[in-house]
């Protein structure tokens, strides 16, 4: 179970290091990131960050999919308590604010948090997670 934590750990470090878009607004990029994200699947989740952290999420998926099923269901499973909701955003300039709630659906608890996004080149760039 200890493991199980470590990794969910690492994967919000890395939630945190930044991502990009595909062309869509602020608040789509940030929801497709944060729904791929708590549902597991990393390597859609890597679509919409930046080659650093694509390469860091397909390496962390690797890590997991060496340990036995029952430890990537229970992974899966941690992730999939999380209920993601963009509550609100604005603008300024190129930059976006992008607020979400956590809702751990087994206790209730809600985290909020916000992702700050910078439009370059068009595309919708998570440059920090506070």
């Amino acid at each position: 179970m200890k493991k199980i934590h470590l990794i969910i750990m690492t994967f919000s470090v890395i939630l945190a290091s930044g991502c990009t878009g595909n062309g869509n607004g602020p608040e789509e990029n940030a929801s497709a990131f944060l729904n791929s994200y708590f549902n597991a699947d990393l390597e859609q989740a890597a679509q919409y960050c930046t080659e650093e952290i694509s390469e860091i999420l397909r390496k962390g998926k690797a890590e997991i999919e060496k340990n036995d099923s029952s430890v990537i269901s229970i992974f899966k499973r941690e992730l999939q308590k999380m209920e993601v909701s963009i509550e609100k955003s604005r603008l300024t300039g190129d930059t976006a604010f992008v607020n979400y709630s956590l809702l751990n659906r087994i206790d209730s608890t809600i985290k909020r948090n916000t992702l700050k996004l910078r439009n370059q080149d068009g595309k919708w760039l998570v440059f920090s997670l506070n």
